[in-house]
């Protein structure tokens, strides 16, 4: 029922740690953005990156990967960010 114009969404280091590959990860966000637009046309999207943390330190590769396959896709895709 809402319209929002603006969606933060900060995602993916879960699914890195239970295994995901940034690839995967890279192509859900994808997802999100396509079905949000589908919807909401004009809501602004905006990507809260993956942050290491100390209990994952091994996981600051894969998530710098999939942190760089999201900045890539956002910069080619109005509206997100």
């Amino acid at each position: 029922p809402y319209q929002p114009r603006k969606v933060f969404l900060g995602a993916g280091g879960n699914d890195i740690h239970r295994g995901k590959s940034p690839e995967q990860v890279a192509a859900d966000f994808q997802t999100f953005v396509r079905t949000i637009h589908a919807a909401l046309p004009e809501t602004e999207i905006y990507f809260i990156s993956l942050n290491p943390r100390i209990s994952r330190i091994e996981e600051v590769a894969t998530n710098r990967t999939a942190n760089e396959l999201i900045a890539a896709f956002a910069k080619t895709t109005p509206r997100v960010t």
